[in-house]
């Protein structure tokens, strides 16, 4: 379940959702959309919408207590705006599965609660209504590869690093699209293309973090869908229809 919240002058709205749903078995990279949508425009907007550069953040509460998603090494890549027309949308993927100290998001069984909150620009602080997950027992050997520091670590920055050569290879075989599509990128093997995989692709790869990663080329060639693309490349989405 999501829905959206209004800022203080009621002109855009932040929500997030989980595709393909919300029920991730422990050991799989959880992968989330972020929308900022004007509803009452045009409405002036941050256009910082990831993790990497601090703007965004996610709250996550759930039987391990209280932590807060986020990205390692944080990247400042200057202020950038955009005026969002009535309708229009700013998207992103997201890495929901690490904190913001290298720890796993989600570390054991059980039900979670998101919430997302982002410094919007004129607008101020929005928060998103919470979204629930229920993370069922997954893969043992895919459950503690996902809690190896290096191992997160090379997911978020899609690369291997330190002694994560051993988890990363058991991620690589596994049956979820995101999860195993992070994994290879990290290991430097050609990603996959289906939908999961280029979202996660977009979600380790934001385009003003990021913006010379020629990875992302094969991302865009494969795909002709308008919200993936926006992922891959930051521009706004159209008023739906």
């Amino acid at each position: 379940m999501s829905d959206a919240t209004r800022g203080p002058a009621g002109q855009l709205t932040l929500r997030l959702t989980l595709p393909g749903g919300a029920a991730p078995a422990l050991g799989h990279c959880l992968i989330g959309v972020i929308e900022l949508e004007a509803v009452d425009g045009p409405a002036e907007a941050n256009a910082r919408l990831n993790l990497v550069e601090c703007d965004l953040w996610i709250d996550v509460e759930g039987p391990a207590g209280r932590a807060r998603i986020g990205w390692p090494w944080p990247v400042d890549s200057g202020a950038r705006r955009v005026t969002l027309a009535p309708g229009e949308r700013l998207v992103a993927a997201l890495p929901l599965f690490a904190t913001d100290s290298s720890a796993p998001a989600l570390p054991v069984p059980g039900r979670y609660r998101l919430i997302a909150q982002y410094h919007s620009g004129p607008s101020g602080v929005l928060t998103g209504a919470p979204v629930a997950v229920t993370c069922a027992p997954g893969d043992a050997a895919a459950s503690r590869a996902l809690g190896h520091r290096d191992v997160l670590q090379s997911l978020l920055s899609a690369g291997t690093l330190g002694a994560a050569s051993e988890g990363l290879a058991v991620l690589s075989r596994s049956d979820d699209d995101a999860t195993r599509t992070l994994a290879l990128l990290a290991l430097g093997q050609p990603a996959e293309t289906s939908e999961g995989a280029v979202r996660a692709l977009a979600a380790v790869l934001p385009p003003h973090a990021s913006p010379d990663d020629p990875r992302r080329a094969a991302a865009l060639a494969a795909s002709d869908d308008p919200q993936l693309r926006a992922m891959l490349t930051g521009e706004v989405i159209a008023a739906r229809g």
